[in-house]
């Protein structure tokens, strides 16, 4: 039922399709949206739930590769919580590949000293672009990180130490071909003690 000379869309499939009259003209329907291309599953993990490291520690050193713009930003942790937060600064882990190729990662957080795994996903990392993962809480960390389609993985640890006055990012990323590098930068400044 409807308003003579308007049809009554929804009513009818074949008649959603033709144009409805209005006070104004006609408006003709939206067209169908063509399907989206859907990515591939993301794979099942690899890793247990244990709180351990699971790897060997990557090297450091060249060829220093700066990080893209994040994709993706992940927060472990709070700051409301964190005593003297000048004094107790965060560490950021940017994880992403060396070249222009997609890579799905598999990462685990563990807080060690806590013995509890605090995070635990698989991430598909598009091209030139970075996984953030921010550390929010002072802590002892082992970061589990495995690349799915190079089938390897490393494990990064960083201790409460490193969580001080400074700015730490440890830019974490698979090289060409295999391998892996690990380069922390940070600030200089003089922390009190």
């Amino acid at each position: 039922m409807g308003l003579p000379g308007c049809t009554l869309l929804g009513s009818d499939p074949d008649e959603a399709s033709t144009p409805t009259p209005t006070r104004t003209g006609t408006r003709t329907p939206d067209p169908t949206p063509e399907p989206t291309p859907t990515s591939e599953p993301t794979p099942t993990p690899r890793m247990d739930a244990t709180a351990t490291a699971k790897y060997q520690e990557p090297d450091d050193g060249e060829p220093f590769v700066d990080p893209p713009d994040a994709y993706l930003e992940v927060d472990i942790g709070t700051r409301k919580n964190v005593e003297d937060p000048d004094d107790n600064g965060t560490n950021g882990v940017y994880l992403y590949r060396s070249q222009s190729v997609e890579a799905v990662f598999e990462v685990q957080v563990v807080d060690t000293r806590a013995d509890d795994v605090r995070h635990h996903s698989v991430y598909q990392v598009p091209a030139d672009r970075q996984l953030s993962i921010d550390l929010n809480e002072p802590s002892d960390y082992t970061v589990n990180i495995y690349d799915h389609d190079r089938e390897q993985g490393w494990s990064l640890t960083i201790p409460r130490g490193s969580f001080d006055c400074n700015g730490r990012g440890h830019w974490a990323y698979s090289l060409e071909g295999r391998g892996f590098r690990w380069n922390i930068h940070q600030t200089m400044r003089g922390c009190d003690a």
